[in-house]
């Protein structure tokens, strides 16, 4: 989302018809679009057969409605935007993924890093770089990593995922993996 991306607040509804596409949101811009124009009609061609104070009842109403939801649409703004960041930070833990699927270790090493040093409580990211680091041959980090996860908020849910890995990492040989360089650990 670009600098620009608050000029979506100006219009009741549009904010969320334009950054996430929902319809509902379709409904309060042409019903806001309705009532300017039947303001507009009124103040307009029909100015003398309407009472003055419906007309300036009927702006004063559009004018608060206008600034009621660009205030909301604003903090929706915000929200939309965390949610797109979370968007990326999924599509960098797929392309994690995949580079350890490939057997890409460092690659995916840099991407988890990455990920963990954008989200410090996501338990996905730590457990695969615990993973990783047993598979080449660093316990000691990979412990490290065990060790952090479980410190999470949430952590206690991978509690059975963890007891696994630590299996595993007890009866890993260091021989029989390839090493990558130590570099970064993963309390970053």
């Amino acid at each position: 989302m670009g600098g620009l991306a608050w000029i979506t607040c100006l219009w009741p509804g549009l904010p969320r018809l334009w950054w996430r596409g929902d319809w509902r949101a379709l409904g309060s811009a042409l019903a806001f679009a309705a009532s300017v124009n039947l303001a507009l009609l009124g103040s307009l061609v029909w100015e003398h057969s309407l009472p003055h104070w419906l007309l300036t009842a009927g702006w004063l109403a559009i004018g608060l409605i206008w600034l009621f939801s660009a205030w909301i649409g604003k903090g929706a703004l915000s929200k939309l935007r965390g949610s797109r960041a979370g968007l990326e930070n999924d599509d960098l833990f797929i392309r994690a993924q995949r580079e350890y699927l490939n057997r890409h270790w460092l690659e995916a090493e840099e991407l988890l890093l990455e990920l963990v040093s954008l989200r410090d409580q996501d338990a996905e990211a730590r457990l695969m770089l615990a993973t990783l680091y047993r598979r080449t041959g660093r316990k000691a980090d990979a412990e490290a990593c065990l060790l952090r996860l479980e410190r999470l908020d949430g952590g206690d849910r991978w509690r059975g995922e963890v007891a696994r890995e630590r299996r595993m990492l007890e009866g890993s040989s260091p021989s029989a993996v390839r090493r990558v360089p130590d570099g970064a650990d993963c309390d970053e």
